[in-house]
């Protein structure tokens, strides 16, 4: 075969190879931004309401995120790749999270677990979409205040308020830095840590409040304090999952 033909089937096999490993990185672009730009319906975001910096910093880290930074980094098509220029230049060895990332999708997934379509790709595909949007259009402040109001934490307590109310016989406010971590904790997985659990509540207990400390939400003498005390409940009786009509349709 002449050297020219040899060579143009070669630069004909390298673009045929180029284009198919092109063609999912740009079909998903375009079906990614075709998501955010047609989403119908997106929450509404939740009332006013002021928390203080620690159960602010509760509900920010049961979330998933990394630090209680606070502050919400908009979402691009590229951070869905691992080894991305972005994180290569912030000095990652790994695919990580931006700030805010964990909690946007955390909300999302809750928010289409009632309105999202019933089928798993799509509804892989909506939450990226609306987890995109989220990280545009919401504060840090937002996204918190939605968890507060929306999230399981076990035994029926929807929203934060019915969590210590439930399992602590508190108003929120009330609570000290071990009931919180323990409620931090336990909306993972609350058959595992819930009250039947003890050993394994205390456990999570621990393990959030050395969290709070990292992030300087709690002093090195309360962490101690805190350690050292007992996980007391004061249980009441099981709350019932308000309807969906009553907690608002966030449309």
């Amino acid at each position: 075969m002449p050297r020219s033909r040899s060579f143009a089937l070669v630069r004909k096999c390298v673009g045929i190879a180029a284009c198919a490993v092109a063609m999912p990185y740009i079909a998903l672009f375009f079906l990614w931004n075709g998501c955010v730009e047609g989403l119908e319906g997106p929450p509404a975001p939740p009332p006013e309401r002021a928390f203080s910096p620690l159960v602010a910093g509760a509900l920010w880290l049961s979330a998933g995120e990394e630090h209680a930074t606070f502050e919400v980094e908009a979402i691009e098509l590229r951070s869905l790749f691992p080894g991305s220029a972005r994180d290569l230049e912030r000095g990652g060895r790994g695919w990580r999270w931006a700030a805010g990332q964990a909690i946007v999708h955390d909300v999302a997934r809750q928010w289409l677990a009632g309105h999202g379509p019933p089928d798993k790709l799509a509804r892989i595909v909506r939450e990226h979409a609306l987890s995109t949007w989220l990280s545009r259009h919401w504060s840090a402040d937002e996204l918190v205040r939605w968890l507060a109001v929306h999230t399981c934490f076990g035994r029926g307590a929807v929203g934060i308020d019915a969590a210590a109310d439930v399992n602590f016989g508190k108003p929120v406010d009330a609570l000290s830095a071990g009931e919180l971590a323990y409620l931090a904790g336990v909306r993972q997985m609350p058959d595992r840590f819930g009250p039947s659990q003890p050993e394994e509540g205390r456990r999570r207990r621990d393990f959030m409040l050395r969290r709070f400390a990292e992030e300087r939400l709690i002093t090195p003498d309360e962490l101690a304090r805190e350690l050292s005390s007992e996980l007391v409940f004061r249980l009441r009786p099981k709350a019932t999952p308000p309807h969906r009509d009553e907690l608002g349709d966030d449309r």
